[in-house]
């Protein structure tokens, strides 16, 4: 209709630039929303609800949608694996290796890992450590 303000793109923004942004244009900040982002940082913001573009009455309401970062995925089973192949693994599955030590098991070949932490198919955050005992 007559007067109806556009919602900016506010994706990336600190939330509180974002709010004021919103009030700059007369429209009124909703709740927050959260949601994972693989792109955009925790705390900033991912979108808005109704979305950038989409055209609103004056004082409208507009959700932020405010990224959580990364979803939690599985770390991946590295047991009984080299470290060259384990770091591989960990590193294509989004992750990177931590703390390395030594400890020992019968149950194992040398030189192989032994115990990881944390354990497969844990929950992690992409980007996070994953510390391995490798046999001696």
């Amino acid at each position: 209709g007559a007067g109806d303000i556009l919602v900016p793109a506010l994706a990336g923004e600190q939330p509180d630039d974002a709010v004021e942004k919103l009030h700059a244009l007369k429209l009124a900040p909703g709740h927050r929303r959260e949601q994972s982002s693989e792109t955009i940082a925790a705390g900033l913001v991912i979108g808005t609800d109704p979305p950038a573009g989409r055209a609103v009455s004056p004082d409208g309401l507009v959700t932020l949608i405010i990224s959580t970062g990364p979803a939690p995925r599985p770390v991946p089973k590295v047991l009984g694996l080299r470290l060259a192949r384990a770091k591989k693994i960990i590193e294509d599955a989004g992750f990177k290796v931590g703390a390395t030590r030594t400890g020992s098991s019968d149950r194992f070949d040398d030189d192989v890992i032994i115990k990881q932490e944390p354990a497969e198919n844990t929950p992690a955050v992409p980007g996070s450590a994953v510390d391995l005992i490798i046999n001696d």
